[in-house]
């Protein structure tokens, strides 16, 4: 097909067909003529002798084909009639045999001034005698514009018109219905109120289904109920389950209220030893290691009760809500009410004023003993022998951190060889430990493992030097004897009293004062060792849970809101998670795209072919969660690899702990296997899921739309179409199958023949009507024309057809 344009704005239509038509399908190559100089019908003819050469030194044949272009209000317009019949006589005498000549005429649109009005009917009363006189024109069609000429861009005419255009004259399959319609009313030489000159006009009406947008949006609306609706239901729970909850919860409650009361009670009552004494030397030994190797015995050995009461506290709550989860028949929505109850909020006002931590908070305020430290650190400084250098009453507050200064300022001020630095130097270094667990924020631990390690290895670097300090005691203490024995062989009584007496003397007195030496750093190592002993059992044992008992509202408080912020965090990488596809649904169902097509995902559409979704999987929420926790993709799917994430999570605990991505992931494969069904449904059957009266309606509005192109004169119209002036056609353009239903359910709605063509894509639907054998006059956009150029010709008469 060669185009060119008779006006400025026509070879720029021209232009842009020939372009986009050539990238779209470059086996229907599109050639635009553009002439040079004053002389357009010479240039023609040896562009066109040039591609028959061409086409003949290939041997193969060629019959050129002209699409022309006229703008009808263009000033060129009137005057491009005269280059036509150029046109026609040039390809007459070039080439032999019917050469195809189609002529396009664009009509100004209803906004369009009264000038270019006037122009446009000028023009057609002129085409009237040329219609029918050439004989290579096939057929003259027409087409409005969508907006005046000088307000399309520089590098585009419109889609619709861009789409009407190429169905017109570069479409392989309806180009010779179109053309063979506009031939035969042309040849008729048709009349209507004594006026000659017939023309076609061409609409259309795309319907596209994508079914992968499709499946996206669906799967990405059922994600998103499976959360809202199922996991995490906006609507308030019934009061029965959330009685339920918080039966539950307040029946872990106390069992955990009753754990604590018993370890505080058994700690207390423990023998700590408060003196030397107390430690004998086979307890001692079986407390102090000689090796560091066996550190993890030690620190079982030594702090049970600490561990048991950390164990207590830290990390109940999160256990609790693991232990919950299996059961949690509303998921999500149950849990979050499970921990608020744990934390201290009741499920329902009205049940009673404390939940959870603060109702254990309440009862062990109220039990007994006194809370106070006081005479838990009395006991440990006395153990030390340092009692006396605390004040008379030590304040309410006190906690590990004022205790650590104290002892720190104890050791430095140590300056006597009997004064018990090693045990204040183990002291300090378990309380800077016990602080910094203590301390709002501090490092966390796992049931107080990482933190019962520390103290082990804090207490062996103590425990370890004393240990050799005394063997080394001992070693020389033996010595020493050894030499007294050797002595009294070495002096014989007069002989040491008469010959060596000042060095016997010398010698017994350095002997002597080296055993008293040896005595005195004995005792002070072996009392050490004792109070090394004593003071970690006191610690451990009375200080620690004394502390701990009072400050167990922050501990437990702390425990509480990790666990919520963990819950928290979770549900919110769970809204983040499917938040992501909600704004590629909202785009992807635009609904119309442009003037001549519109996509099959409206909110209609979509509405039903969801409703469809979950009738097929008969899926009711919240009950469709435990459907999607029990998804396992089969091995051969494409989503198996990403199955991988939760594929051994049995239900929502395992879920939880594995994190939020496991269940996006199963959330996401699971709706994606619910829509795929889609997948195979063609535009008929997305039209039709609504039901068949509003498929009815809907394809009749679509069928009206692609008439509506090109809209005729209301007043003369009936009287065309009484006299058989007027032919209509609808040819659907889409695959055998889809056409075959439209034919043998829904050919009544478009009242006119219809002819299929099979473009083998059963997502497509194309209604083109065309419309042919009616006179220029009769077109609406023209009506207005017609008085104007009566008017200017001094014609007095009113339209015959004013508007309706």
């Amino acid at each position: 097909m060669i185009v060119l344009g008779f006006d400025p704005f026509a070879e720029r239509v021209a232009r842009v067909l020939a372009t986009e038509a050539t990238s779209q399908q470059p086996e229907l190559p599109v050639l635009v003529f553009e002439p040079a100089g004053d002389d357009p019908v010479t240039e023609l003819r040896a562009f066109v002798a040039e591609l028959i050469d061409s086409a003949q030194a290939h041997g193969e044949s060629f019959e050129p084909r002209l699409g022309c272009l006229v703008c009808a209000a263009a000033p060129e317009a009137i005057g491009s009639l005269a280059a036509l019949r150029d046109t026609c006589t040039m390809l007459q005498s070039l080439v032999a045999g019917n050469q195809a000549v189609s002529l396009v005429v664009l009509l100004p649109p209803a906004s369009a001034d009264d000038a270019a009005k006037a122009s446009a009917f000028r023009f057609f009363g002129a085409l009237e005698d040329v219609v029918g006189e050439l004989p290579f024109l096939d057929t003259v069609f027409v087409n409005q514009l969508v907006g005046g000429s000088e307000r399309l861009a520089e590098d585009g005419v419109g889609e619709e018109l861009k789409t009407l255009l190429a169905y017109q004259l570069l479409d392989p399959e309806l180009r010779p219905v179109i053309a063979s319609l506009g031939q035969t009313t042309v040849n008729w030489r048709m009349r209507v109120a004594g006026r000659k000159a017939c023309y076609s006009t061409l609409g259309c009406y795309r319907l596209e289904y994508v079914p992968a947008e499709a499946l996206a949006i669906l799967s990405h609306r059922l994600q998103r109920d499976l959360l809202d609706r199922g996991l995490i239901p906006e609507e308030p729970l019934d009061k029965r389950v959330r009685a339920a909850v918080q039966a539950c919860a307040d029946e872990l409650t106390r069992e955990r209220l009753a754990a604590l009361i018993e370890h505080f009670r058994q700690s207390l009552l423990l023998p700590g030893g408060g003196s030397a004494a107390a430690a004998d030397a086979a307890s001692t030994e079986c407390t102090l290691p000689a090796t560091p190797l066996v550190a993890e015995a030690t620190v079982k050995a030594l702090v049970p009760r600490f561990h048991s009461l950390v164990d207590l506290i830290d990390g109940w709550t999160r256990r609790a809500l693991l232990d919950f989860l299996p059961s949690a028949r509303s998921y999500l929505a149950t849990a979050r009410i499970f921990v608020d109850a744990l934390r201290g909020q009741r499920a329902a006002a009205g049940e009673g004023s404390a939940s959870g931590v603060e109702w254990i908070l309440q009862k062990l305020h109220a039990e007994p003993p006194d809370r106070s430290p006081t005479g838990a650190l009395r006991e440990l400084f006395d153990c030390l022998g340092c009692a006396s250098s605390l004040p008379g009453q030590l304040p309410e507050s006190v906690g590990f951190a004022a205790l650590l200064q104290t002892v720190e300022g104890l050791a430095q001020e140590a300056e006597a060889p009997a004064a018990p630095v090693a045990p204040l130097r183990l002291l300090a270094g378990l309380l800077r430990q016990l602080r910094d667990w203590s301390a709002p924020g501090g490092a966390e631990t796992t049931a107080g493992g990482s933190l019962v390690v520390d103290i082990g290895r804090i207490y062996l670097s103590e425990v370890v030097p004393l240990r050799n300090r005394l063997s080394a005691n001992e070693a020389e203490s033996r010595e020493v004897e050894q030499e007294f024995g050797r002595m009294e062989s070495r002096y014989s009584g007069l002989l040491r009293r008469l010959l060596k007496a000042s060095a016997y003397r010398a010698e017994f007195e350095r002997l002597a004062a080296r055993r008293a030496e040896l005595a005195s750093e004995r005792e002070s190592l072996q009392r050490q060792r004792a109070q090394m002993s004593s003071l970690t059992q006191i610690l451990l044992q009375k200080v620690v849970p004394s502390l701990l008992r009072r400050d167990s509202d922050s501990l437990l408080r702390r425990d509480a809101e990790q666990a919520s912020d963990e819950l928290r965090t979770f549900v919110a990488s769970l809204h983040g998670g499917v938040a992501g596809g909600d704004a590629d649904g909202k785009s992807a169902r635009g609904g119309q795209r442009t003037n001549t097509g519109m996509m099959l995902l409206d909110s209609r559409h979509l509405e039903a072919l969801y409703r469809k979704t979950l009738e097929r999987r008969r899926l009711v929420f919240p009950g469709a969660v435990e459907d999607m926790l029990a998804f396992v993709p089969p091995e051969d799917d494409s989503s198996a690899e990403q199955g991988s994430s939760y594929r051994d999570c049995r239900g929502l605990r395992d879920h939880y702990l594995r994190g939020a991505r496991s269940l996006l992931d199963r959330m996401a494969d699971y709706a994606h296997d619910a829509s795929s069904w889609v997948l195979a449904l063609d535009a008929l059957q997305v039209i039709e899921c609504e039901g068949d009266e509003l498929a009815k309606a809907f394809l009749a509005e679509a069928i009206d739309r692609s008439r509506r192109f090109l809209q005729l004169s209301p007043g003369m119209r009936p009287r065309a179409e009484a006299e058989g002036r007027l032919r209509g056609l609808v040819i659907v353009r889409t695959a055998k199958p889809v056409a075959k239903s439209l034919a043998e359910h829904y050919r009544p709605l478009s009242g006119s023949e219809i002819l299929d063509i099979d473009t083998r894509n059963r997502c497509v639907i194309e209604f083109i009507t065309l419309t042919v054998g009616f006179p220029a006059f009769l077109i609406h956009a023209l009506h207005e024309g017609r008085r104007l150029a009566l008017a200017e010709n001094g014609d007095p008469r009113a339209d015959l057809w004013p508007r309706e």
